[in-house]
C-alpha cells in the first residue's frame, strides 16, 4: 500500500507543477453559511484559576449533565480558540490554501466582513449576505458537539442572493466555476429553495460543460424531516442534468440517507461503507458519492468503488472542520482530473494534517504529508 501511496503523491506533485493542472487554474464557488467558531473544552476539575483537568470523553459530559436532573448545576467552558466557522468558509479557506481561485458567498458579516474572516478575505473573493452566526464547538477526544446560534441564516435566501450579488454575476460565476460547492444544507432553511432556483433559473443559461462539478455536503441532517430529506435528494439527482454531482457524507450520515432512500444495509457487516456508498450513488443516479468515516474514506465514481485508509489520532489538536478539509482536497482532486483513489488520498491526508497540527496545509505540505504520514511525522498516530 505504501508504494502505491508514494506513486500517487509523486504523480500529484508532477501534475500540479504544470500549468494545465495547477490548482490556481481551478475556479471554485463555495457557499452558503458563515459562523464564528469558538472551540471550547469542558472543565472536569479545577485546581486553581490557571490549572484544570479537561473532560476527555462525551459520556462523562453526558453523565455530568444527567446528574443535574431535578436540581441545577454549573458547566464551565474554557475557550481554546476563536476561528472562522461554518462548513462553507472552512472548506473555502482550505481550498484557497491549496491554491484554488475561490469565490465565497455566505453570511460573513454585513455590511462589512467580520474581522474573523479577514484572513479568508485576503485569499478569496467574498460576497457577504448577512451577519454571521456563532457556534460553540465543544470538543472531546472522542468527538464534538456543535452548539449553534443561527438566527441570521434565515437571510440566506434566493432573493437576498440576487439582490446583493445580482443575477448576471451569479450566472457568470457558475459559468466560470469548475466546482460549485453548496454545503451545510441542514442548517440553512432555504437551501433547497436556492438549489431549485439554480437548477431552474441559472443552469439553463450557462454554457454546457461535462467537466463541471457540483458538490453537496449535508452537515448532520438528523434533525430535518423525512419530507425535507426526500426533496433534497431529488434536487441532488436533478443537478446531474448540468453537472457531475459529488455527494459527500460522513459515516453516520451515510446510513441516515440510505434509510431515507429505502436502502437496507447492515452497518456492522464487513464492507458496509463501500456497500452504502455504492447503493446511494446508484439510487440517486449521480456521478459520485463519497463517505468519510474517521479512519478511512470510500467513494463510488461512475459505478466503481474505491477505499483509502488515512492518518488517525486519538489525541487531536482540533476536530472541528476536519470533514471540510477532507472535502476541499477531495473535490480539488476531482477538478484536477486525478484518479478517484488519489482524490481520496488527498482528502484523508488533508484532514489528518489539519487534525494533528491545527493548521491548514498548502499543496506542497499536503503532498509531503501524503508521502510521510505512515512515518508519523507529528507523533500523533494512534
Amino acid at each position: 500500500m505504501r508504494d502505491k501511496e508514494l506513486e500517487m503523491a509523486k504523480y500529484l506533485r508532477k501534475a500540479v507543477a504544470t500549468k494545465k493542472k495547477s490548482p490556481s487554474n481551478r475556479r471554485v464557488l463555495v457557499g452558503l453559511d458563515g459562523f464564528i467558531d469558538e472551540i471550547v473544552h469542558v472543565v472536569d476539575t479545577r485546581e486553581d484559576h490557571k490549572n484544570y483537568r479537561r473532560m476527555a470523553e462525551m459520556k462523562d459530559f453526558a453523565g455530568r449533565i444527567a446528574s443535574f436532573a431535578g436540581k441545577s448545576g454549573n458547566i464551565e467552558f474554557v475557550t481554546k480558540r476563536i476561528k472562522i466557522g461554518g462548513n462553507g468558509p472552512i472548506m473555502a479557506n482550505a481550498m484557497a490554501e491549496l491554491g484554488a481561485f475561490v469565490t465565497y458567498i455566505g453570511n460573513l458579516g454585513y455590511p462589512n466582513v467580520n474581522q474573523v474572516f479577514r484572513e479568508l478575505e485576503q485569499k478569496a473573493d467574498i460576497i457577504t449576505l448577512a451577519e454571521t452566526c456563532h457556534t460553540d464547538a465543544v470538543e472531546f477526544e472522542d468527538g464534538k458537539i456543535m452548539i449553534g446560534k443561527m438566527d441570521t441564516l434565515d437571510q440566506v435566501n434566493w432573493d437576498r442572493i440576487i439582490k446583493v450579488a445580482g443575477r448576471e454575476k451569479i450566472t457568470d460565476l457558475l459559468d466560470a466555476s469548475h466546482l460549485l460547492a453548496l454545503v451545510n444544507w441542514t442548517m440553512l432553511p432555504h437551501m433547497s429553495d436556492i438549489w431549485e432556483k439554480i437548477i431552474e433559473e441559472i443552469c439553463p443559461n450557462i454554457f454546457p460543460d461535462q467537466r463541471r462539478y457540483v458538490f453537496f455536503d449535508l452537515a448532520d441532517p438528523q434533525k430535518r424531516t423525512v419530507e425535507d430529506k426526500k426533496r433534497m435528494l431529488d434536487l441532488v439527482s436533478r443537478f446531474s442534468k448540468y453537472y457531475r454531482v459529488i455527494f459527500g457524507l460522513n459515516g453516520r450520515e451515510s446510513f441516515q440517507i440510505a434509510e431515507v432512500l429505502g436502502v437496507d444495509v447492515d452497518r456492522d457487516a464487513d464492507g458496509a461503507y463501500e456497500t452504502v456508498c455504492a447503493a446511494i450513488s446508484e439510487k440517486l443516479g449521480i456521478y459520485s458519492t463519497v463517505v468519510h468515516p474517521v479512519e478511512f474514506a470510500v467513494t463510488t465514481v461512475e459505478g466503481v468503488t474505491y477505499k483509502q485508509e488515512g492518518p488517525h489520532t486519538s489525541h487531536p489538536v482540533i476536530t472541528t472542520g476536519a470533514g471540510d478539509h477532507f472535502n476541499a482536497a477531495f473535490t480539488l482532486g476531482m477538478t484536477l482530473d486525478m484518479p478517484p483513489q488519489t482524490c481520496l488520498f488527498m482528502g484523508v491526508c488533508n484532514s489528518g494534517y489539519y487534525v494533528m497540527t491545527g493548521k491548514t496545509p498548502g499543496i506542497s505540505e499536503l503532498i509531503e504529508f501524503m508521502e510521510t504520514w505512515r512515518d508519523d511525522p507529528f507523533g500523533k498516530l494512534s
